[in-house]
């Protein structure tokens, strides 16, 4: 008890580690009850520092609205291509290391070694250096490539990283970057961020609305995790290296499975094409990437998801139309027209029109934007 109030993140990382074991040895609900009896005994003696919701992430959830899907590439190729580059490096480190969120905030950049591997230049990833539940994965090259940029990002800015530095920083924006003042993001951070992006690009499909909650087919961060074994399956990944580059315990065959690190990285390279998301085999077609750009143009200047959602195929917007709808969005922040503007169907613009209203753009799928006159 004493070393777990000296420690709480040290106790957090063991507890996670047991549960994983327990949860491949007994039910999601044994879990469960194991998790709740612990957090009781420990609320009791008065444990402060510990982070259950960290802990709730990283354990199995009792099946009662069917399974959590992992997402496809293409939902994952929708949020990096909307997000800012330290978005981007979270993102594709989650799913082609397999790790979990909860780990990024101890990475140092020491964790992560340059690896040249049959022609690819990759990386391997110490995941909780120095603790016993230490393991090494790795990251694909795109993986890589893009952390490299986002440490010369910072460099750029006046950062000295060190081996010690932290890989994720909190400050982000060049416009407000302190050199002095960065330190390491922490968990929370990241699943809020990771929050309002996924709520930003939608495509989440919620699959049960609670009176507290809501169930997603798709976990926020987890959901990656789970794509990063999906993905060494279908490419014929020993199952057992699979769940030692996720840090599981393979039990007995801890004592005899001793890998070398070629052995390792042999067994990985067979996904890399998998885990790839940016250049992967599902093509992006110009539509889709139109799309994108224009969702998060909408959204950035003020539209709501559900106001974007409700603008029809984005593809089809001209840059002009756009420019249009963010110049009465701005209108509208600063008074100048109220809530004075509707999105009507192109059958029904004549009959706003006679009422005194303005055509102002159309829009796709037979959609059009009206607006009371300003004067």
């Amino acid at each position: 008890m004493a070393e777990t109030k000296k420690h709480p993140k040290t106790f957090e990382r063991v507890f996670v580690a047991f549960l994983d074991k327990k949860e491949r040895e007994t039910s999601a609900s044994t879990v469960a009850l194991i998790r709740n009896g612990v957090k009781k005994f420990l609320d009791v003696n008065k444990a402060e520092g510990i982070d259950w919701n960290y802990i709730d992430d990283c354990i199995p959830e009792k099946k009662r609205f069917g399974e959590d899907r992992a997402p496809t590439s293409e939902e994952i190729r929708r949020l990096v291509n909307a997000a800012e580059l330290r978005m981007k490096c979270l993102i594709l480190l989650l799913c082609s290391s397999g790790a979990r969120i909860g780990a990024l905030p101890y990475l140092q950049w020491r964790d992560i070694r340059h690896l040249e591997f049959n022609g690819r230049t990759l990386a391997s990833v110490t995941i909780y250096r120095g603790e016993p539940e230490q393991y090494d994965t790795f990251m694909t090259p795109e993986a890589y490539e893009h952390l490299l940029e986002y440490k010369g990002q910072r460099e750029n800015m006046g950062e000295k990283i060190t081996p010690q530095s932290p890989v994720f920083v909190t400050a982000s924006n060049i416009d407000n970057y302190r050199p002095e003042k960065v330190r390491g993001v922490a968990t929370q951070t990241m699943k809020n961020l990771l929050a309002r992006l996924m709520k930003q690009v939608g495509g989440r499909t919620v699959i049960h609305e609670g009176r507290a909650s809501r169930r997603f087919e798709f976990k926020q961060a987890h959901g990656f995790r789970k794509f990063f074994k999906t993905r060494m399956e279908m490419s014929g990944v020993k199952p057992i290296i699979t769940e030692m580059l996720m840090g599981h315990g393979v039990g007995v065959s801890n004592s005899y499975m001793k890998p070398t690190a070629r052995e390792l990285v042999e067994e990985y390279s067979k996904a890399i094409d998998e885990l790839t998301i940016i250049k992967g085999k599902e093509t992006v077609t110009q539509d889709m990437m139109v799309a994108t750009f224009n969702r998060q143009f909408l959204v950035n200047s003020g539209y709501s998801v559900e106001e974007v959602n409700g603008m029809g195929d984005l593809s089809k917007l001209t840059q002009q139309q756009v420019q249009e709808l963010i110049r009465q969005k701005q209108m509208q922040s600063l008074g100048l027209n109220g809530n004075h503007q509707k999105i009507v169907t192109l059958g029904e613009v004549e009959n706003w029109v006679t009422q005194g209203w303005d055509f102002v753009t159309s829009l796709p799928d037979g959609k059009a934007v009206v607006r009371l006159p300003t004067d």
